[in-house]
């Protein structure tokens, strides 16, 4: 799965937690690479940080890009870092079970 992060830390917590709170009802194996584009938020930043240091039943991997690269250029990153299929989310998505 991969989450480019840049603004709202609500809903960047909202999107993470959910994942979190149902990975345990996927029959899939995955891992997770949460994209921090140059966020101007501080609280996305300082979140993002506190969500790699916890554990986690599936591996997390944190990037930050050294400056705002856009949806597009952040998900192209993340896709070339992919080591099979892949789920993009938006950071307002919200995971349900499944």
């Amino acid at each position: 799965m991969i989450v480019p992060v840049y603004r709202d830390v609500d809903d960047v917590a909202r999107c993470l937690e959910s994942v979190t709170r149902h990975a345990e009802s996927l029959n899939t194996p995955f891992e997770l690479l949460v994209i921090d584009d140059a966020s101007p938020e501080e609280d996305v930043r300082d979140y993002v940080t506190a969500f790699d240091s916890e554990p986690t039943s599936f591996p997390v991997t944190v990037l930050r890009n050294d400056e705002n690269l856009g949806f597009v250029k952040t998900v192209n990153r993340g896709l070339r870092r992919a080591r099979g299929d892949v789920v993009i989310l938006n950071a307002d998505t919200a995971v349900t079970a499944g």
